[in-house]
């Protein structure tokens, strides 16, 4: 099930993956594919209008938006990389036994804080 149809297909989910190029059930997947169709076809829109302001033509824009998006996306990678690391901490059944309060709290605030700033990455992304 898509937004635009239903398709019926005769086979297993993996064989239907194969054949349509990509997983509906894997949400951040779909999310990212989605968001990424959008802001292309924006660009694409601008490029056939007017020359953007600046005097850039459509294909400077295109290249400047890929660009700012290839770097949100790795910002956002190493953020995610760093609260897996420090999930990784919290799960580590010894890791309260030989870490102070102060420690733990500081880690839990940069959790927060990390998880706020991915929040505001993924707006700024869209």
């Amino acid at each position: 099930i898509t937004a635009d149809a239903i398709r019926d297909y005769q086979g297993t989910y993996e064989e239907y993956v194969h054949f349509c190029g990509d997983d509906h059930l894997d949400v951040d997947t779909v999310v990212l594919k989605a968001r990424t169709e959008k802001k292309v076809e924006k660009t694409e829109r601008r490029k056939k209008g007017p020359k953007a302001a600046g005097g850039k033509d459509g294909a400077e824009v295109r290249e400047g938006l890929e660009r700012k998006l290839e770097e949100i996306t790795g910002h956002i990678e190493e953020i995610e990389s760093r609260v897996t690391t420090i999930d990784l901490r919290f799960a580590d059944p010894k890791f309260y036994e030989h870490t102070g309060r102060d420690e733990v709290r500081d880690l839990e605030a940069e959790r927060a804080r990390l998880q706020s700033e991915v929040e505001s990455l993924m707006e700024e992304w869209r």
